[in-house]
């Protein structure tokens, strides 16, 4: 089976949910936008795990996914950072950048708690997608 983000990856450069393409990586928004801000952070090359990096495309990979998180506090101050690099449905190395607020479904519970159905509902239109990705590409 292919995996899902090098075949987003092949169409990346058209994509209106790019923010920036940085060193080692591409800065996107995540689909659904049910967290106004979320970023995925998706390793250029198929790397399933960390440890496959040498030391400085770690170095690179983390800088980058902190790059992207303070885009994230820099166009929504008040937010706070959730971090989450898991790699258990998708093996391929990706950091979810993922923003949450006090007024947030659950505030104290991992996004995942919130039923994937009611995560998976299109918050934003195209014009709006890329507003929101121009808004952080200046902080990236």
């Amino acid at each position: 089976m292919p995996c899902l983000i090098c075949l987003r990856i092949k169409k990346i450069s058209s994509s209106p949910y790019l923010i920036k393409e940085l060193s080692v990586s591409y800065a996107v928004l995540e689909d659904y936008q049910y967290y106004r801000g979320y970023t995925i952070v998706l390793f250029k090359k198929h790397i399933t795990d960390l440890h496959q990096l040498p030391q400085d495309e770690v170095t690179l990979f983390f800088q980058e996914m902190h790059q992207a998180g303070y885009a994230i506090t820099q166009v929504f101050p008040e937010t706070r950072l959730n971090l989450e690099l898991l790699g258990n449905q998708v093996r391929h190395l990706h950091w979810h950048v993922i923003p949450r607020r006090l007024s947030d479904q659950l505030p104290n519970q991992p996004i995942w708690v919130v039923p994937k159905e009611q995560r998976r509902i299109r918050t934003m239109n195209l014009e709006q997608i890329q507003q929101l990705a121009q808004s952080l590409k200046k902080y990236l």
